[in-house]
């Protein structure tokens, strides 16, 4: 969106990245998702297709090509991400905290609810009611493990707990305290973490 339409999805003409309007001699175009009055939360290439989270619902935006260019389909109903960055994303498979449980997407129907419920009942009825939306989630390469972050009830503002999943021994670990005041993840992923406490 622009700012003024929270809801939009929008694309500018091919060749032309300034021409948003579009016209009988472009293909750029824009159509809302507006279907529910949840808020987006983030957009996420899966695969081939962009996937749109809003704060309880999600929906894959596919390439259709001709006039309407891209088209829109809710795929998952009442489930949304928790907060912008609380994903990781693999290429073809998303893990992420969605606003109910953590959850393992490969697209469509390919949903896995059991994903995480070995710690789901250490980490989601302590999320801070109004700090959750800070939570984040990284991937670290070299272990091949999953870390979520997050904010707890006793949290002053920062993610003070996390949790590991490793893809290795398909387990996880935690939920550990974080020491830092303000934590989070650089481009590459890695764990930048200021004023260690």
């Amino acid at each position: 969106g622009d700012g003024l339409h929270p809801y939009r999805f929008q694309w500018a003409a091919e060749g032309a990245p300034a021409t948003w309007v579009p016209t009988l001699v472009d293909d750029a175009g824009q159509f809302d998702i507006r279907d529910t009055p949840d808020p987006g939360m983030g957009l996420y290439l899966l695969g081939s297709n962009l996937i749109a989270y809003k704060a309880e619902n999600t929906y894959t935006i596919t390439f259709i090509g001709g006039n309407e260019v891209f088209a829109a389909k809710r795929e998952l109903t009442g489930i949304g991400l928790l907060a912008s960055k609380a994903l990781v994303n693999l290429g073809d498979i998303h893990y992420l905290m969605s606003n109910r449980q953590f959850l393992r997407w490969g697209g469509g129907s390919n949903v896995d609810f059991t994903f995480g419920r070995e710690v789901f009942h250490l980490v989601y009825p302590r999320l801070h009611s109004v700090y959750k939306t800070r939570a984040c989630g990284f991937y670290i390469q070299s272990t091949d493990e999953i870390v979520f972050l997050y904010p707890t009830i006793s949290s002053t503002g920062h993610c003070d707990e996390a949790v590991v999943y490793s893809r290795l021994f398909n387990v996880w670990y935690g939920p550990f305290p974080v020491k830092a005041c303000v934590s989070g993840t650089g481009k590459s992923g890695s764990i930048i973490v200021i004023n260690s406490v």
